[in-house]
């Protein structure tokens, strides 16, 4: 205390202004303090990390959901249906004796079915037309059939057929075909009505004629094949032979390879031998007419090739 005393006497100061000054050291003091705390709080609020709410963490998670494994179906495409008319087949058939109209109810058309085994047969009412239409698409067996003794055949087409086949015989034109959905195809048989050759009349009297007749093969073609037999024979066919004085009396002589002639004979143009192997082959022909006018020797090369034979 006479230390204190004697320190304030030696400066000149009182108690009092020591005690004021004190007290504002002590003030500030606590102000810097307080200020420095409020600084040192900030700080560590900006350093602490966000406390996220429990509802966000359900609504959002942390972790990767696991994917699905149930497929996901597509639509399928949309089909439009067909018309009934693309998933059937035509067939129009068409004869004519060289272009006219052919009447004769005799006359038939064969259709049928390889797959199904079914089979129709419609007579010719329609002056040789048919159209048959709404047909499945399978293998189908069709041809026109008539008498051979009263027509031939002398030409055929098969208009749009796939995979023809001709199964034509002297008394049938036609064939085997495919038909597809949507098929229109057309068959075409030209007949020709036989005329038969007759012997001469009695009362014939020789002319001065003095051309040959002409004789013509429509059967087989050259080089073409000979695929059926008739009667079990091989035969040619002939159309009647051309001549000036007409049809009647007219006689034709024939051999295949180098078998004998037959001999002058009056007939219905179908030129036959009991057998030939298939192969190759050549037939040789020739007519006479009424006067005795003998048409040059023809030759004609041909194969048969006939299943069996």
């Amino acid at each position: 205390m006479l230390q204190f005393h004697a320190m304030k006497l030696q400066n000149g100061l009182t108690p009092l202004v020591v005690l004021l000054i004190a007290a504002v050291v002590i003030t500030t003091a606590i102000g810097g303090l307080s200020a420095y705390s409020k600084i040192k709080e900030s700080k560590d609020i900006e350093n602490k990390p966000e406390e996220i709410p429990d509802f966000y963490i359900e609504e959002f998670p942390t972790s990767t959901p696991t994917p699905s494994l149930k497929p996901t179906l597509k639509p399928l495409p949309t089909r439009i249906p067909l018309s009934p008319t693309l998933l059937t087949a035509k067939i129009n058939v068409q004869i004519s004796d060289n272009g006219t109209p052919i009447s004769d109810s005799s006359i038939y058309f064969f259709l049928r079915n390889e797959s199904s085994a079914q089979e129709q047969i419609i007579k010719n009412a329609n002056s040789g037309y048919w159209t048959l239409s709404g047909l499945k698409p399978a293998k189908y067996k069709m041809y026109v059939s008539y008498s051979y003794n009263d027509y031939m055949n002398i030409e055929k087409n098969c208009d749009g057929c796939q995979n023809k086949e001709e199964i034509s015989n002297p008394g049938s034109c036609g064939y085997t075909v495919d038909l597809s959905a949507g098929d229109n195809i057309q068959l075409f048989c030209t007949l020709r009505r036989v005329k038969p050759l007759s012997s001469q009349p009695v009362d014939f009297q020789p002319s001065d004629d003095s051309t040959p007749p002409n004789t013509n093969i429509y059967y087989p073609q050259p080089n073409g094949p000979i695929t059926y037999k008739i009667d079990g024979q091989i035969c040619a066919i002939a159309n009647p032979p051309n001549d000036n004085s007409g049809p009647e009396g007219i006689e034709t002589e024939y051999r295949f390879d180098n078998e004998n002639w037959s001999g002058f004979t009056v007939g219905r143009g179908y030129l036959c031998t009991p057998s030939l192997s298939n192969g190759p082959h050549t037939l040789s022909y020739r007519s006479k007419d009424r006067v005795g006018n003998v048409e040059s020797t023809k030759t004609l090369q041909f194969t048969v090739n006939i299943p069996g034979n």
